[in-house]
């Protein structure tokens, strides 16, 4: 599923226009990176919690020729998926 996707479904669920569907899921996207930024975390309920973590410097090796270099300290974005969005996925589909 891309963005494309979502403002599709937008459309039809609530009879928009794709471009005003396009322009809310682009909205609500543009929220949660906001608060990632701001906060640190977006919690939706029944979907789960996204995280910015930080994670330290270290010293990396390049597989291909074995040479050491150091990679940089940087934010990192977690997902933890809520247990009522585990439960749905493992949902056996009876046919």
């Amino acid at each position: 599923m891309i963005k494309y996707d979502i403002a599709l479904a937008l459309s039809h669920k609530f009879d928009l226009p794709t471009k005003q569907a396009a322009y809310l899921s682009e909205a609500i996207l543009k929220s949660v990176k906001d608060a990632l930024k701001t906060d640190g975390t977006v919690m939706i309920t029944g979907f789960g919690k996204f995280e910015v973590k930080q994670k330290a410097a270290r010293i990396g090796r390049n597989p291909k020729t074995k040479q050491k270099h150091t990679i940089k300290e940087r934010k990192s974005i977690s997902f933890y998926p809520s247990p009522m969005f585990k439960k749905d996925i493992n949902k056996k589909i009876i046919t």
